[in-house]
């Protein structure tokens, strides 16, 4: 996670470019980050940067764990809804049972992923003998 005061979503979501492209240099595996910050006492605005893939429109993994991280800081109240707002959309991040500490001290949290789903490419791809056999021998 990368917290700062952001003036806008639009530095949000050039941070994460920017940043995200040097993660990927620097880790050739790639990772996945969220840049985030907090609306009010209630949301989030965030981006998500998925490794292969550059920043997202929507990441419900990304906004769940945005949102348990949060309240695990104390960034935001711990049992309630929060609004993930995404470029694509907000989603609803809802901390079923809270937050829980294990014995070791971790803390988890069971979640419900709340929000719309839509079509945003659709797409198709051909490939003939020679592609399918160059990418099976990459596999």
């Amino acid at each position: 996670f990368v917290l700062r005061a952001f003036s806008s979503e639009a530095d949000l979501s050039e941070l994460a470019r920017t940043f995200g492209s040097h993660l990927e240099r620097a880790l050739p595996g790639g990772v996945n980050v969220s840049f985030a910050r907090t609306r009010d006492l209630s949301a989030i605005d965030a981006v998500v940067f998925e490794r292969g893939a550059g920043p997202t429109l929507a990441c419900g993994t990304g906004a769940a764990a945005t949102a348990v991280a949060f309240s695990a800081w104390g960034l935001l109240p711990k049992a309630q809804d929060i609004s993930v707002h995404l470029p694509g959309g907000a989603l609803v991040v809802r901390l079923v049972d809270g937050l829980e500490c294990d014995e070791s001290g971790e803390q988890s949290a069971s979640v419900e992923i709340i929000g719309d789903a839509r079509l945003v490419f659709e797409g198709r791809v051909v490939l003939g003998d020679d592609e399918l056999a160059k990418s099976d021998q990459r596999v």
